[in-house]
């Protein structure tokens, strides 16, 4: 009799197990007519689980997985909206929103819910999140109010900040905390809410206004300092680039149009490749085959100096695309008060630059050398390895020549033959060379002719042909040869040697 009655309440139990009642939102009628859309967002999804497995097991999967249907619910009805309504949103994508504004985490704060049920003789379970669209409206009205007042006092504060980088910073930031709010002005737009004055329209657009007139004041400030300009123009940069495009390799910033450096490259270069790195990161100090390269150059004017920056994707160092361009001028006085040499005074070292621009091709012929690095802001550290590529349009002899900083000029290659079969292709010549001091900016030229060259008077100087003779004279004997044949061709480059 005692054991009957234990086994009565076992069945009891298990029986009440069993027919344990669904919630309504289970059933899909039922969950439309307790949750409905005008009301409500919501999220529902299933799964079923094999005979012997633990329910338990899969339910906090499932619950994230409610509230992310959730989540999508909401992303679904932003974009049902027009088309025109959406190319209004300042150019962003749909799916920014998604990732941004109404992620399932961010919705944990705002009240939603989350259920399960398991259908033990089915062997479902069950997931369901809901949350009311009032919540949402409160939630975001809140950021929306408490997000302005927070920048309406930053600006305030940012008036009396004295160091003009560091109030253009401060200014940065709050417009990027601008842009913030204004998405959750239109995610309030999304929930139907129409009210200027909930949305705080005016507010927005004063303190968005008031930051750009502050940040075009700081630019255009002519009392500027170098560190100042060297942070605007990266911003600017920033700007024009748009898009994130991987890492940039940072070139030189030259002397007006000789691709030269000076002291003040060296100086300016250093501070706006931290600066750079600062507003986007991903700046590397070499220089590969293919890629963005970032360089400039520099005109002192009668009272300001004119910095100049651009971003060029760069193949085997030749500019194939220009990807974003930007200047700024800074007073001179501050430039001359750094104490670095910012002018080639140097007649000779001009001279020099002018004397060894490529000649005027002859026969249509094209000619081009590179090193390693490419042909464009080319810096070696001294005991590094060069070797050069050439490329010629037809057959041709190649000569070509190294002028070192103190004039020295060596004989690199003479009379190298590049054959029909390897026309147009990239040769790169069978030998490498360890840089070394005199440090500094210098040349390696190149001169390609359908002929053989005449000799250079030559003598070995520690394992290198040092050329005889002057610059003119070298030069003279090797561009003699234009003359008398078809085909003739010169290319140049400029690299920086140092320590």
């Amino acid at each position: 009799m005692r054991s009957g009655t234990i086994l009565f309440f076992i069945l009891a139990i298990s029986k009440i197990g069993v027919s344990q009642i669904a919630p309504n939102w289970v059933n899909p009628l039922r969950r439309e007519s307790e949750y409905p859309a005008s009301i409500y967002y919501i999220g529902f999804v299933s799964q079923s689980y094999q005979r012997g497995e633990k329910p338990d097991q899969f339910i906090d999967k499932l619950k994230g997985s409610a509230r992310a249907a959730l989540s999508e619910s909401i992303f679904v009805s932003i974009t049902s909206l027009s088309t025109a309504e959406m190319s209004a949103l300042n150019g962003e994508s749909e799916d920014r929103y998604q990732k941004s504004t109404v992620t399932s985490s961010s919705l944990e704060a705002i009240g939603m819910q989350a259920e399960t049920y398991t259908d033990a003789r089915k062997r479902i379970i069950y997931a369901f999140a809901y949350v009311r669209k009032k919540s949402l409206i409160s939630h975001y009205y809140r950021l929306l109010s408490s997000e302005l007042d927070r920048i309406e006092s930053a600006l305030v504060r940012n008036e009396k900040i004295v160091d003009k980088t560091e109030a253009y910073k401060r200014y940065s930031s709050e417009l990027n905390a601008l842009n913030v709010a204004k998405e959750y002005q239109d995610m309030l737009k999304y929930l139907e809410v129409s009210s200027d004055v909930v949305l705080m329209t005016d507010k927005w657009k004063k303190s968005y206004d008031s930051t750009l007139d502050a940040l075009d004041k700081l630019r255009s400030d002519r009392d500027i300092g170098i560190k100042d300009a060297s942070y605007f123009l990266a911003d600017r940069l920033r700007e024009e680039l748009g898009e994130d495009v991987g890492t940039i390799q940072m070139g030189l910033f030259t002397y007006k149009s000789t691709d030269i450096p000076t002291e003040f490259s060296d100086y300016f270069g250093d501070l706006f490749r931290q600066a750079l790195e600062e507003k986007r990161g991903g700046v590397s100090r070499s220089i590969d085959q293919e890629g963005y390269v970032v360089s400039g150059s520099y005109w002192p004017g009668e009272k300001e100096l004119q910095v100049i920056a651009n971003v060029n994707y760069v193949v085997n160092g030749e500019n194939v695309n220009l990807k974003a361009g930007a200047s700024i001028a800074v007073d001179l006085e501050r430039v001359k008060g750094l104490g670095v040499k910012y002018e080639l005074t140097s007649v000779e070292l001009l001279a020099k630059n002018e004397q060894l621009r490529p000649t005027a091709p002859t026969g249509g012929l094209i000619a081009n050398v590179t090193t390693q690095k490419g042909s464009q802001s080319v810096i070696f550290k001294e005991g590094e390895f060069l070797s050069l590529s050439v490329s010629v349009s037809r057959p041709a002899y190649i000569r070509i020549i190294n002028i070192w900083s103190d004039n020295s000029k060596y004989l690199l290659a003479d009379n190298f033959y590049v054959s029909p079969a390897q026309t147009n292709q990239t040769v790169k010549l069978p030998l490498a060379w360890e840089t070394a001091c005199p440090c500094g900016v210098e040349y390696i030229q190149m001169v390609a002719q359908d002929q053989p060259f005449e000799p250079l008077a030559t003598e070995d100087v520690n394992g290198f042909l040092s050329i005889k003779g002057s610059l003119s004279d070298m030069l003279e004997k090797s561009r003699n040869v234009k003359k008398k044949g078809e085909y003739y061709a010169e290319s140049a480059l400029i690299l920086t040697t140092m320590k």
